[in-house]
């Protein structure tokens, strides 16, 4: 064989065993790959499912605090703080609590029904019952959509629906705000064995709604309150302050609505004012009156606004009164139509308008208010006679 065979064929020896070289190298390269590609996805698997049960942790964690699962006292701010981080995480059972508690106002946050539906938006998509209820609570009000009775018949059909497959142990709350809307307390009497102090709450108001206030409700009304629910001890101050299944007593009516208060609940801002204004389980004070009214008025509840209005008329402070009655009136309380009406019919702190007076006049009429019917009735009569 010459020199240049012999290069030859070593060099397509070298092709060739190159060549298979190359197969097996390409073939360890590809299972490399594979097996890389494999450990990434499960890696990420991994972390997705670690941050899974991180955020279900979180959000059970947040759930237990915000309305006060298996006795433990309710604490809303730190609530609305892990449940924050469980709807940032991707929990969308967490974002229909935090749905719920922005409608109802709590430690952590004020009441807010835009912040509500917007909350709510996503898990009720997912069907998830309490954000379904949050949005019917907002169409049924008015805020912050329109409101829709088609829309409201329809809810209360999906709500009904999912109802049934709810699992009150699991989640209490769901299971009596869908109970109070679809009727079916039965189906979610088990919600006492979790001792969840909101939806016992919820309970002993259905209980007292049906005229069991002694031996069914009162207790429920103790055990929330005990857990420091905050309706609950609002809730107390008022069965004290009525004598309503329990003996009547102002000073201890006085003291729930005091912790109350303290836990946010706006309604005892407002009783609080009363208490003061009045002398009712406590010394008169008319600064420490004003105080809470203000306090209220700030969360525009309508009877504390009207009380802050009434100041500002004694002060001479015709505008900011005026503004003030003008929020009560639309929020419906009757002595701040029968006010706003009065000072349009004289022209104080505005221009004088008949016409408006007539308007407060004939809605405070509507609300049952006697003076106003009459007052109503006079200034139709004397517009008309002008004509």
């Amino acid at each position: 064989m010459t020199t240049i065979m012999k290069k030859a064929a070593a060099l397509a020896l070298s092709v060739a065993f190159g060549t298979a070289l190359s197969g097996v190298f390409s073939e360890a390269n590809a299972a490399e790959k594979k097996t890389a590609k494999q450990t990434a996805s499960q890696k990420t698997e991994r972390k997705n499912g670690e941050a899974k049960a991180k955020a279900e942790e979180l959000y059970r964690e947040g759930y237990a605090l915000a309305f006060g699962m298996n006795g433990r006292k309710v604490d809303g701010a730190r609530g609305m703080e892990l449940l924050k981080e469980a709807a940032e995480a991707g929990s969308l059972d967490a974002q229909a609590v935090l749905a719920l508690l922005y409608a109802e106002g709590c430690e952590g946050a004020e009441a807010d029904l835009a912040e509500a539906f917007e909350s709510a938006v996503e898990p009720a998509k997912a069907g998830n019952v309490i954000a379904l209820c949050v949005k019917l609570l907002c169409y049924m009000k008015g805020e912050p959509v329109l409101q829709d009775s088609e829309r409201v018949a329809e809810l209360k059909k999906e709500i009904a629906r999912r109802a049934a497959d709810l699992d009150p142990l699991e989640n209490p709350v769901g299971a009596v705000n869908a109970a109070a809307i679809t009727g079916d307390w039965d189906a979610c009497a088990a919600v006492l064995e979790t001792k969840c102090a909101a939806a016992t709450l919820l309970y002993a108001l259905e209980l007292q709604r049906q005229g069991k206030d002694g031996d069914d409700a009162i207790p429920l009304f103790r055990q929330a309150a005990e857990q420091e629910e905050p309706r609950a001890l609002y809730c107390m101050g008022c069965l004290y302050f009525n004598g309503s299944g329990v003996p009547k007593d102002l000073k201890k009516s006085f003291e729930y609505f005091e912790k109350a208060a303290v836990k946010k609940n706006l309604p005892a801002f407002t009783s609080l004012g009363t208490a003061y204004e009045q002398g009712l389980g406590v010394e008169k004070n008319p600064r420490e009156a004003i105080r809470w009214y203000e306090r209220a008025a700030a969360q525009n509840e309508p009877f504390a606004t009207t009380k802050i209005a009434l100041v500002k008329l004694s002060e001479g402070d015709y505008r900011s009164a005026i503004e003030l009655l003008r929020r009560a009136a639309k929020a419906g309380d009757a002595q701040a139509m029968m006010l706003l009406a009065a000072r349009y019919l004289k022209g104080e702190g505005t221009e004088q308008s008949l016409g408006a007076a007539q308007t407060w006049f004939k809605r405070a009429a509507d609300k049952g208010v006697e003076p106003a019917k009459e007052m109503y009735r006079e200034l139709r009569a004397m517009r008309n006679s002008n004509r």
